[in-house]
């Protein structure tokens, strides 16, 4: 649906540029001046299909129509306005494998972060000799989620895939190659999967070893969006209906975007963000290679963020899905019982029935994808659970133990990085809940701030694209002025729950660390289930 605002006296000939965030279930479109003032969007959903096998895939062809039919939407939508549109800037989910020929068309169904069918690949390449320096030279864990590893593992079941094939690519650089004809990376996914922290370049080593020395043709170039663009492809500025001179700009990953557009950085200065998205990205500012300290457990994701400087990540692999799994239990009773229901309805009403529950002497280890967990600690096999539910627990004290769990969750991971950071800034649709606020902030025993800023993974792309066409000098004057007034009031932690949560905190840990050997247990009964089925 778009949803244009009227552009005020003041903005009226400030240029426009259109960022796209491309989510795994939904695809944004979103209209910003220059000056960082929110004139409208345009998002539709995008669906994806899970086997048995563990993969998880998504149609490239469908996720370019939606973008195609989102932009042209949004540029209607802008009527007279849309003459003022000077670029496009994109964004999209992390991670991932597409495959595409010579003409730039997909071979496969794209596969998604959530696939796990390379997790016996990422485990072997933990445990090989050569993981050290993998890890050392892109700062970043090995998981099944991510393309070196899928790569892998097509290597290894589908080898002719990969001898068709003319391009290795990760999502935003599909969308990138449709919209401009070009093949092209960025800095952010190109270092953490194949690169050197240090050259911010390729590492020939780490594609050697990693055995894909022989596919290293598919890794197109590294393009800076801060630097370079690309025009618009004819059809496609005549199908949407912008001009044919409008340039496109490849941002960084969503996650990078994200915390870029929601306020991480500080003018360089160490900063912390959590993004409560599908997954859980909690991160840490560090402004240069030199600042990096990498986990001695060899954890977590150092990403390369725009203008210089790095990012420490650990990502939990699933935070806002644990929510949707469990409200859309009650979307099925509510619906058997012959009721009408929709997922954004229960959401709607969350902030009201979570301030009717306590504190719960319960857990929930929220590990609900299919991938297992990553962040803090990588294991395919990790499932959710609830510990210590009892008959007087309500639903919805069941949906608070699953916040706890997020909140216990990015607490674990902050706690890989090194000490709590002072501060923490917050982002994603669940940041919106001033309940999950309070909680957050009472499991860190930190303040809280979220920054009120509109869809911040387009915005971050948009801020890229406006630095590149010479509106700012560089990111720091680029976000005094989008972002200088946006950050709201911290919220503090509530003493009482302060020392409550830090005792179920330690059981949260102790009953973490002591259920892998069950969940290796459970996962070969659940491959043997598969294996029946089949």
């Amino acid at each position: 649906m778009a949803t244009p605002n009227t552009v005020s006296e003041a903005n009226k000939n400030n240029p426009i540029f259109i960022g796209v965030d491309a989510g795994t279930s939904q695809i944004k479109c979103v209209a910003f001046t220059a000056n960082g003032h929110f004139i409208g969007s345009c998002s539709r959903s995008n669906d994806y299909k899970s086997t048995p096998d563990g993969g998880a895939t998504q149609s490239m062809q469908a996720t370019r129509s939606i973008v195609l039919d989102s932009l042209t939407e949004l540029v209607d939508k802008l009527g007279d306005q849309s003459a003022l549109v000077k670029g496009i800037a994109i964004t999209a989910q992390g991670d991932g494998l597409l495959l595409t020929d010579r003409h730039g068309e997909p071979l496969h169904e794209g596969w998604l972060w959530l696939d796990s069918r390379a997790a016996v690949i990422a485990q072997e390449i933990e445990t090989s000799a050569h993981y050290e320096s993998i890890f050392n030279s892109t700062g970043t864990a090995i998981n099944a989620a991510q393309m070196r590893s899928q790569l892998r593992w097509i290597e290894q079941h589908q080898p002719s895939l990969l001898d068709d094939a003319h391009s290795a690519l990760h999502w935003k650089d599909y969308l990138y190659l449709c919209l401009t004809g070009e093949r092209a990376t960025d800095p952010s996914e190109a270092l953490f999967t194949f690169g050197d922290i240090n050259s911010t370049t390729y590492s020939a080593e780490v594609i050697s070893a990693l055995k894909l020395e022989h596919r290293k043709n598919l890794l197109p170039p590294i393009v800076d969006g801060l630097k370079q663009s690309h025009t618009l492809l004819d059809n496609i500025a005549r199908q949407i209906g912008l001009p044919e001179s409008i340039e496109v700009t490849l941002g960084y990953v969503d996650v990078i975007c994200t915390a870029l557009g929601g306020g991480l950085y500080n003018d360089g200065q160490e900063s912390a963000m959590t993004i409560l998205g599908t997954t859980g990205i909690h991160m840490r500012y560090a402004g240069t290679a030199q600042d990096i300290q990498l986990p001695a457990e060899k954890t977590g994701y150092t990403i390369a963020f725009p203008g210089g400087g790095f990012v420490q990540l650990q990502s939990n692999m699933a935070a806002t899905l644990n929510l949707d799994w469990i409200l859309n239990l009650a979307c099925d009773v509510i619906r058997s019982a012959g009721h009408n229901i929709e997922l954004p309805e229960l959401y709607e009403s969350l902030n009201k029935n979570l301030n009717t529950t306590a504190p719960l002497a319960a857990i929930f280890h929220p590990y609900i994808a299919s991938a297992g967990e990553r962040g803090p600690f990588v294991n395919a096999d990790a499932r959710a659970s609830f510990i210590g539910l009892e008959q007087s627990h309500s639903f919805y004290d069941m949906v608070r133990c699953v916040v706890e769990g997020l909140g216990f969750a990015a607490r674990d991971c902050y706690e890989a990085l090194g000490e709590l950071p002072a501060e923490i800034r917050i982002t994603g649709g669940a940041a919106k809940s001033a309940a999950i606020q309070q909680i957050f902030a009472s499991i860190m025993n930190r303040p809280v701030t979220v920054i009120e800023q509109p869809e911040a993974g387009a915005a971050g792309a948009v801020m890229i694209a406006t630095v590149k066409h010479g509106f700012y000098k560089d990111i720091n004057t680029c976000v005094d002025q989008w972002l200088g007034d946006a950050v709201s009031e911290p919220v503090h932690p509530e003493i009482e729950h302060t020392r409550h949560y830090e005792q179920l905190y330690q059981l949260y840990l102790t009953f973490r660390k002591s259920q892998v050997n069950n969940w290796s247990d459970i996962a070969t009964l659940r491959n043997q289930l598969r294996n029946l089925a089949s």
